[in-house]
Formats: structure tokens, C-alpha cells, sequence
């Protein structure tokens, strides 16, 4: 009975990680209440989540902070362009719904469309500031190309993050959840698709970064750039 209050006991190991999920969606709720700030806490989220799962965390709210900081301008500026393009493409549709005719009923097939490509981009545009050092335009990019190479990965992430939506929306106690936990558990679940996703990318930043190759150089395909370009892993993070 004593093994089981062990510091290496499973049980004792559950209950870490318990807390530590309660600890980053805390800091991750509190650091996105002033809404400008929303890009780099997602972004810390996505960096912490992902080392959680490989077990490198550290200490979860120092290295939350770490992130959030380091990423801020960078991550505010790719949140404000995200959100700017969504803002146009929801009042397209709008536009376009309160009308009739063949015309109309087309450029609404168009805004969805344009909404699907959005919704894939800004699936992995925080996971890749989290993950990489790129500037913001090549980020965005990135994640754009990366939707699209992952495919059956960005799908899953789609469907996924569709259902937490549909809770969140329908269900008032999904919405107390994800502030008590959620935010954190889902960005644990999400995590293991990026990580998937993301693999090839980090092994060839990273067999770059060994053999001195700059970042500018780093491509993946051929003299016509078929794959998004890797950039450099970022070593920061939850670092103890």
C-alpha cells in the first residue's frame, strides 16, 4: 500500500499530471482574458502541451510564461492576421446569404470555402510559432502548406476540435469545464497530432541545424519549394 503515495508510483504519476494539465489550462485561461494576448497563450499552450507529452515539461507556469513572452510580438501578430481574415471572410458570407440569386448563392459557396482554407490554416499556425523559428509571414505559410501535406492528420484535428466547439456551444457545463480543465486536457489530445503531424518537419530543422545549414536554407522538396520550409526547432520552453 505504501508503493502507492511512492514518487514513482503510477498512482503518484496520474495525479502529477493531473495537476499539471489543471496548472497550464489555469495559467492559459487567466493569460487570454485580455483577448490581444489570446495568440501567444495558445501558443504557450501548444509548447508546454507538446513537451508534456514527451515529458520534458519542467515546471509548467515558468515555462507557460517563458513562451509567452518570447513568442508575444510574434504571436500577436499572427492572432491579429487570423482574426482579421476571419472577420472578412464572416461578413462575405453574411453579405452574400442575405442575398438571392445564382450569383450570391455561388460567392456563399465561395466564402465557405475560403472559410474551410482559413479554419486549416489557423489549425496549425500556433502549433508551428510554438514549434519553430520562422518570421511570421513564412509561419503562415507554413501552416497553410502543412494542412494541406497532412491532410488526413488535419481532418482529424478539424473533427476534433468541430466537436469541442459543438459542446462548448451547446452545453453549459462544456464551457465550466474548459475553464476549470479543458483548455488544458484538449490541448494534451491535440498535442499528439502535432507531434504526428509535425515529425518530419522537426527531424530535418534539426538534421539541419547539426550540419550548420541557415534557416533560410532549410526546404524540404526541390528547387521548387513543393513542402513548407522547417525553419529551426525552438529549444525554448518549459524549462525546468
Amino acid at each position: 500500500m505504501g508503493n502507492i503515495f511512492s514518487l514513482d508510483s503510477p498512482f503518484f504519476r496520474v495525479c502529477s499530471k493531473i495537476a499539471d494539465i489543471f496548472l497550464l489550462n489555469l495559467i492559459f485561461v487567466i493569460t487570454s482574458i485580455p483577448v490581444i494576448t489570446i495568440g501567444a497563450s495558445v501558443t504557450a499552450l501548444h509548447s508546454v502541451s507538446m513537451k508534456m507529452i514527451k515529458g520534458e515539461e519542467g515546471y509548467i507556469i515558468r515555462g507557460f510564461l517563458k513562451v509567452f513572452k518570447e513568442n508575444f510580438k510574434q504571436a500577436t501578430g499572427i492572432y491579429l492576421i487570423m482574426a482579421l481574415f476571419g472577420i472578412i471572410i464572416g461578413t462575405d458570407y453574411y453579405f452574400w446569404t442575405n442575398l438571392t440569386g445564382t450569383f450570391a448563392a455561388v460567392m456563399s459557396a465561395v466564402s465557405i470555402g475560403a472559410a474551410c482554407i482559413w479554419f486549416m490554416g489557423l489549425i496549425y499556425v500556433f502549433a508551428l510559432q510554438a514549434t519553430f523559428e520562422n518570421p511570421v509571414k513564412r509561419t503562415l505559410i507554413n501552416s497553410f502548406l502543412i494542412a494541406l501535406q497532412q491532410f488526413p492528420v488535419t481532418l482529424f484535428l478539424a473533427a476534433y476540435y468541430g466537436v469541442i466547439i459543438y459542446f462548448i456551444i451547446q452545453f453549459f457545463a462544456a464551457d465550466a469545464f474548459m475553464v476549470l480543465y479543458g483548455f488544458g486536457l484538449a490541448a494534451m489530445g491535440s498535442a499528439v497530432l502535432y507531434r504526428f503531424a509535425l515529425k518530419k518537419y522537426i527531424k530535418k530543422a534539426q538534421e539541419a541545424s547539426e550540419e550548420g545549414v541557415p534557416v533560410k536554407d532549410i526546404k524540404n522538396g526541390t528547387e521548387e519549394i513543393t513542402s513548407p520550409e522547417s525553419g529551426k526547432e525552438k529549444t525554448n520552453g518549459a524549462e525546468p
